[in-house]
């Protein structure tokens, strides 16, 4: 337990805050956001106002579990680069 706060934190993404007007609570912690209280918190990508249970490196989060890349990327978090015609099946694509 995180002195204070009558239930336990998770100390990777939550605090506790003694000064909420409820009494102390968890919080999560800027860039996690939770479902209510005594819900986890997690991933938040501001830009698209989605709570992400992934990271998505080179893009935005579009859904709890996916991402939209930017243009030039791939992948479920979207850290693939798409290459011209697949380098012509000759070659491997890397990022310089």
């Amino acid at each position: 337990f995180i002195l204070g706060c009558p239930t336990a934190c998770d100390a990777v993404n939550q605090f506790c805050n003694i000064d909420s007007p409820a009494g102390p609570a968890c919080q999560c912690l800027p860039g996690y956001s939770s479902a209510g209280v005594g819900k986890p918190c997690s991933k938040y990508d501001p830009n698209s106002n989605a709570t992400c249970t992934v990271t998505c490196l080179k893009g935005s989060c579009a859904t709890p579990t996916s991402c939209v890349c930017n243009e030039g990327w791939t992948g479920q978090d979207c850290s693939t680069p798409v290459c011209p015609n697949n380098c012509n099946s000759v070659g491997e694509c890397s990022i310089n």
